[in-house]
């Protein structure tokens, strides 16, 4: 499977250019997400036949995301680079490249498109919603590490009611209504509470992205804004120790974004 990693590394060096910071960032991600999932399968005991459907899954999901950094400039969240990636692999034919059974297409197909959208549909089969669920548990995971270290997040603002309200009641935010930095913020701090499996959850915890996205927010320290920061913070917790599957974090170990 490593020379998979390779093929989807050559890929990208003869498709986009290398020196691009974007590209760099999500072919990076990309692997992680790939190494991530080999965590995941494992400790999901699957067999290896579906052990190498979630792997090439892993390494497929943001094929799209390369093409929006050539052509846009920049990643949009409300793009949906999964069309992309499913055009770029089945109507353009990269799927073709790899020794995977036609099959197996549909199955690949359906969770590199759904991996970013806001659920999972019922009329998928529970097999199709296993692996779905296993990329955007990875993927989530991994977005906070990319956060952390690529991206400047601030808190500046009073986020939307709408937002406010879904994070709170734990429904799932639609990207649709994010209307400003603090808004996406949320977002990102509800992913915690969304992953699918305990042990992507376990995952979660021991690779320490939460809090490493955590601290690295900027924070604006106008009482207000502050205050409503700091309860998002401690309900992100609650909502994770909700999970019985969860072995609690020390608050005391995580700062609380830096101060602005």
């Amino acid at each position: 499977m490593y020379k998979n990693v390779e093929l989807i590394e050559q890929y990208v060096k003869d498709n986009y250019d290398l020196d691009d910071k974007l590209i760099k960032i999500k072919l990076s991600h990309t692997v992680r997400v790939y190494q991530l999932m080999i965590e995941l399968v494992e400790m999901l005991n699957l067999n290896n036949h579906d052990k190498v459907l979630a792997l090439y899954i892993a390494l497929f999901h943001d094929i799209g995301r390369f093409y929006e950094a050539k052509h846009n400039g920049k990643f949009n969240n409300k793009y949906d680079h999964a069309n992309d990636s499913c055009t770029i692999l089945f109507d353009e034919g990269l799927i073709k490249e790899f020794p995977i059974d036609e099959e197996d297409y549909e199955l690949i197909r359906k969770a590199v498109f759904y991996h970013n959208k806001k659920e999972v549909p019922n009329e998928l089969t529970d097999r199709e919603k296993e692996f779905c669920y296993m990329i955007r548990d990875v993927d989530k995971i991994d977005i906070y590490h990319v956060l952390a270290n690529e991206y400047q997040k601030e808190f500046i603002f009073i986020p939307t009611d709408k937002v406010l309200n879904d994070f709170y009641n734990k429904y799932l935010i639609d990207i649709k209504d994010i209307q400003n930095p603090s808004d996406s913020i949320i977002l990102y701090l509800a992913f915690s509470d969304q992953l699918h499996f305990r042990e992507s959850h376990a995952i979660l915890n021991y690779k320490g992205y939460l809090e490493e996205f955590i601290n690295s927010i900027r924070v604006n320290q106008d009482i207000l804004v502050k205050d409503v920061y700091d309860h998002l913070i401690e309900e992100t917790y609650d909502h994770r120790d909700d999970n019985l599957y969860y072995q609690k974090i020390k608050r005391k170990e995580v700062n609380y974004g830096r101060i602005r």
